[in-house]
């Protein structure tokens, strides 16, 4: 029933998001994790806090702020995330430009 309704239900995105590398995967996760607290923008720094907290509880070395400052802007490149402006990486606003529903499919976010 279950592979019925996947591939009834897959969109373009969700394959998308399927095909990135883990530690793409992992940030949004937390984005998904840290907008249902009913946030629709976050900052690098703030969605940092989450990353780690998945990371170390998953048993996954994470990245650093500046590389995951440049996922951000990879996965803002895909049309995944938009990105603000700011001097400062840990300062840049940051917004889903996709459904939740379809990250946590694809993801099987819990």
């Amino acid at each position: 029933m279950a592979i019925a309704l996947s591939r009834a239900y897959k969109s373009p995105i969700v394959d998308t998001i399927q095909s990135l590398p883990q530690h793409q995967q992992i940030v949004l996760c937390s984005v998904v994790k840290l907008f249902r607290k009913g946030k629709k923008d976050t900052t690098i720094g703030e969605l940092n806090k989450f990353y780690i907290d998945i990371c170390k509880s998953t048993l996954i070395p994470p990245v650093g702020i500046m590389e995951l400052s440049c996922m951000c802007r990879v996965l803002g490149d895909q049309g995944i995330l938009k990105l603000g402006q700011s001097r400062d990486d840990n300062l840049r606003r940051l917004t889903l430009q996709v459904d939740e529903a379809d990250i946590s499919f694809a993801l099987q976010v819990q």
